[in-house]
C-alpha cells in the first residue's frame, strides 16, 4: 500500500487513532532510558563506594538475566490480559527495584535492587512491540521505530550529566531516587491509555509453562556460567562453567526457535543479528566508562557525555533509516541491516583500541559515533524485517525471543568482561590487559551478525 492510498487521520504517529499511544510508549522509554544511562555513567562510582569493582560485572548481568524471566512472563500475560496490567506490574517492579538499589550500602544488595529493576524492565520491553504489531500499519512501524530510537536523545544529552552531577552534589544514592517521580508520571499518562487501546487476544494460548521454565532456567544457566568464570585458580571453575553453559544451552531450546544455531533464514536470523549486536554494544557500553576513568583519567562526566555520543548517533542512524525505508521499500532493508553491521564493528574496535591507548584517545569518540549509528540503522531495520514475518497470534511470543536473545547475550557480555576485570584484580594486572580481552571478544561476536544480517529475510 503506497501513503497515497492511507486516509489523512492515519498518516501520522500522532493522528487521533494513535495519539494516546504513541505519547505512551515514548514515556515509558524516555524513563527507562534516563535510568539506564545514568547507571551505566555512575557505577564505577557505586563500585569503589561499595568496594565491590570485583562484582562490576554483575550489577549489569543481574539486571539483564532476571530481564529475561520478566520478557517472558510479561509477553505471555500480554497476549492474555492486554498491555494496561501487565504494564502496572512490572512498573511497581521497577520501582522497587530503584528503592533498593538507592538504598543499598553493601554491593550484593545492590545488585539485588538490580535484579528487581530488571524483571521490571523485562515486563515493560515486552509492550513496544507487542502494541506495534497490533495496532500500527506497517507505514507507520519504520516510524514508530525511529521515534522509540530519538526517545533516547534527551537521556543521551542529558542523562550522564544530570545523573553525575547530582552524584557529586550529593550521592549516586539519590540518583536512583530520583527516577521514582517519572514512574509515577509514565504510570498516570500511560496506563489509561493502554486500557482504552489494547485488549487481550480473543483465543490465546494456555500459559506456556515451558517457555516459562526455561526462562528461569535460562537465567539461572548463564549466572552459573558467569559465576564459574569468576572462581579463578579455583579447580571449581571449569565444572561450574561447563553446568552453566549446559543448562543454558538447554534451556534455550525451550525459548528460542528452531534453526537458531545454523542461521536459519528468517526470524531465527534477525534474533541473532539482535543478539549478537546487542552483546557487542552494551558489553561496551557497560566498560567504556570505567577504561575512560581509570585508563584515560577521564573524569565520571566526560566519561558520561561519551555515552552521549552513542545515544545521539544511534537515533540519528534510526531516523536515517525509517527515512530510507519511506524512500526505497522493504527491497533494501537487508542491505541496510549488512551496513549498519559493518559499522558497529569497525566502531567498536575503534573505540576499544583508543581506550586502551593503541590508538589516540580522543578516537573513542569517532568509534562511539559510530557504533551507535550503525545499531539505529541495523537494529531498527533488522526488526522492522522481523515485524513483517510474524505469524498471527504470536507478537508477545516473537517479542519475548527478540528481547530474549537481546538481554541474555547483553548480560553474557557484562559478565564475561566483569570476570576478565576480577581476574585482572586478583592477578594484580593492570586494567588494560582485561579491557583488551573483552574489546577483543566484544569485536569477535559482531563479527557474526555479518552472517546473520545476509539471512534475516525469509526468502531471497
Amino acid at each position: 500500500m503506497s501513503l497515497s492510498d492511507v486516509s489523512p487521520e492515519d498518516r501520522s504517529l500522532f493522528s487521533p487513532s494513535y495519539r494516546n499511544v504513541t505519547i505512551g510508549l515514548l514515556l515509558t522509554i524516555l524513563t527507562t532510558a534516563f535510568e539506564a544511562m545514568a547507571v551505566a555513567t555512575i557505577l564505577p562510582e557505586v563500585a569503589k563506594s561499595l568496594d565491590g569493582l570485583g562484582y562490576y560485572g554483575w550489577a549489569f548481568s543481574a539486571f539483564l538475566l532476571s530481564n529475561i524471566i520478566g520478557t517472558i512472563v510479561g509477553g505471555e500475560l500480554i497476549d492474555r490480559l492486554g498491555s494496561a496490567k501487565p504494564f502496572a506490574i512490572f512498573l511497581l517492579l521497577f520501582g522497587l527495584g530503584l528503592l533498593a538499589a538507592g538504598s543499598a550500602s553493601h554491593m550484593w544488595v545492590f545488585i539485588l535492587g538490580r535484579f528487581l529493576q530488571g524483571f521490571g524492565a523485562g515486563g515493560l520491553n515486552a509492550v513496544p512491540f507487542s502494541i506495534m504489531s497490533q495496532l500500527y500499519p506497517d507505514h507507520l512501524r519504520a516510524k514508530l521505530l525511529a521515534s522509540i530510537s530519538s526517545a533516547w536523545v534527551l537521556p543521551s544529552l542529558f542523562g550522564p550529566l544530570l545523573a553525575s552531577s547530582i552524584a557529586a552534589a550529593s550521592s549516586w544514592h539519590v540518583v536512583f531516587y530520583s527516577v521514582i517521580p517519572l514512574l509515577v508520571l509514565v504510570s498516570v499518562l500511560t496506563i489509561p491509555t493502554l486500557q482504552r487501546y489494547t485488549h487481550p487476544s480473543e483465543n490465546p494460548a494456555p500459559f506456556n509453562m515451558v517457555r516459562f521454565r526455561s526462562s528461569v532456567l535460562l537465567a539461572v544457566g548463564a549466572a552459573v556460567m558467569l559465576a564459574g568464570l569468576g572462581l579463578q585458580g579455583s579447580f571449581w571453575m571449569l565444572p561450574v562453567t561447563l553446568l552453566g553453559l549446559v543448562l543454558t544451552g538447554f534451556a534455550s531450546r525451550g525459548i528460542f526457535p528452531a534453526g537458531l544455531l545454523r542461521f536459519a533464514r528468517g526470524i531465527p536470523s534477525g534474533i541473532i543479528v539482535r543478539g549478537c549486536s546487542a552483546f557487542a554494544f552494551f558489553g561496551a557500553e557497560a566498560f567504556m566508562p570505567l577504561g575512560l576513568i581509570e585508563i584515560q583519567k577521564f573524569s565520571v562526566t566526560q566519561a558520561g557525555l561519551l555515552l552521549t555520543v552513542g545515544g545521539v548517533s544511534w537515533s540519528i542512524g534510526s531516523i536515517l533509516q525509517a527515512r530510507m525505508d519511506s524512500r526505497a521499500g522493504p527491497e533494501q532493508r537487508e542491505f541496510r541491516v549488512r551496513t549498519g553491521m559493518a559499522l558497529l564493528s569497525t566502531g567498536i574496535a575503534i573505540a576499544g583500541l583508543s581506550i586502551v591507548g593503541w590508538l589516540p584517545g580522543l578516537l573513542v569518540v569517532v568509534g562511539w559515533a559510530m557504533s551507535g549509528l550503525g545499531m539505529g540503522l541495523g537494529y531498527a531495520t533488522n526488526s522492522l524485517i522481523i515485524l513483517g514475518q510474524v505469524k498471527e497470534g504470536e507478537s508477545g511470543k516473537v517479542s519475548s525471543q527478540l528481547n530474549s536473545a537481546e538481554v541474555l547475550l547483553a548480560a553474557l557480555s557484562a559478565g564475561i568482561g566483569g570476570a576478565l576485570v576480577a581476574w585482572g584484580k586478583t592477578a594484580d594486572l593492570t586494567l588494560d590487559v582485561p579491557l583488551k580481552l573483552t574489546f577483543l571478544i566484544l569485536v569477535g561476536v559482531s563479527l557474526l551478525t555479518w552472517v546473520a544480517g545476509r539471512r534475516v529475510v525469509e526468502s531471497s
